[in-house]
């Protein structure tokens, strides 16, 4: 069971898609909540590239103007639906997970900035909840912190703490530990920062899957860091040689194909066939060498920039960020 919840502040670029489609393959991802899409209408095309595979479902409620959206996807292998419902500033999706046969629900939240709708909304899902059997798993950007020390830079609301609290209590919820960052949510200049975003699990889900963890990632193209529930890491193998039209406009591809065509010798000893099948298997070997060369080219500039963003978000997670930081950070995500 790994699941992710990602801000993701707009899924209205190329990076970002590329980026949620990355989390899905690099974190075996089985159901993963965004919130704050900002997507008026559904593209199933759009989704199935970022999810990466044909075997998905998914549920979303759509943004309303130029705000909001939630989306929620899973592998359809993995967790069973049975029923959805979708709200404003909520997804819900009833199911079963298939290999461990956990009836569970998950709450997808994107809750609203006004506290009296906050209030609201807690209310509901409390309702709803003793409605309906089986184990929670609630998620999202709450938009309200449960204690002082998980905001920094702007004002503590202690009356929306307590509220946010009391319905965690009522609704039997457990405030998974998070790992890895002590804020979720920066703003873009670094000056407030807060841990909005979080994992509330049924208290007794605890029992059947014990070694449950919980942590914060990096921020990349958000203002919100992604937030990973995990149980265990899947290796599904070697990923096989695959062709992809893009290859086609790049530089230097069609010079690796010609120039392997050319550098193959037949054997005069085989049939026409069996040469023809051992050119191919040598072009393949030889666009698998540029494939790679291209892969790690690529790899070390995007880790020399998410390298680069994670030093800054340090000093600004500490709140001792200088301006030129800050600016340097906004050109990098520019």
């Amino acid at each position: 069971m790994n699941c992710v919840s990602l801000n993701v502040c707009g899924l209205n670029t190329s990076k970002k898609h590329s980026w949620v489609n990355e989390i899905c393959n690099s974190h075996v991802v089985n159901f993963i909540g965004l919130q704050e899409t900002i997507l008026t209408r559904v593209d199933l095309v759009k989704i199935r590239a970022l999810w990466g595979t044909s075997t998905f479902d998914f549920a979303c409620s759509t943004a309303r103007g130029c705000s909001g959206g939630i989306l929620s996807v899973w592998d359809n292998t993995m967790f069973k639906k049975e029923s959805i419902h979708c709200h404003e500033n909520l997804v819900i999706v009833e199911g079963t997970w298939i290999r461990t046969n956990i009836k569970c629900t998950m709450f997808n939240v994107y809750a609203p900035q006004d506290a009296r709708k906050k209030r609201e909304l807690w209310q509901y899902l409390i309702s709803y909840m003793s409605k309906v059997n089986g184990a929670f798993i609630v998620f999202g950007n709450f938009n309200v912190v449960r204690s002082f020390n998980e905001r920094c830079g702007s004002l503590f609301c202690a009356s929306q703490a307590t509220d946010f609290n009391q319905f965690i209590y009522e609704a039997d919820l457990f405030d998974i530990p998070m790992e890895g960052r002590k804020f979720t949510r920066v703003d873009k200049a670094g000056a407030m920062l807060s841990r909005f975003d979080r994992f509330l699990i049924f208290d007794s889900l605890l029992d059947v899957i014990p070694d449950i963890s919980c942590i914060a990632l990096d921020r990349r193209w958000s203002d919100h860091c992604l937030v990973l529930l995990k149980k265990d890491q899947n290796d599904y193998g070697p990923i096989s040689l695959k062709l992809f039209n893009p290859w086609l406009q790049m530089d230097g591809f069609s010079d690796v194909v010609s120039q392997a065509v050319r550098d193959f010798s037949p054997d005069c000893n085989l049939n026409k066939c069996i040469n023809m099948k051992n050119k191919l298997n040598f072009v393949k070997a030889k666009i698998k060498g540029w494939q790679a060369d291209m892969r790690k080219l690529k790899g070390e500039q995007r880790k020399a920039c998410i390298n680069r963003l994670l030093n800054i978000d340090n000093p600004i997670d500490s709140g001792v960020a200088s301006d030129d930081v800050m600016a340097e950070r906004k050109n990098i995500l520019q």
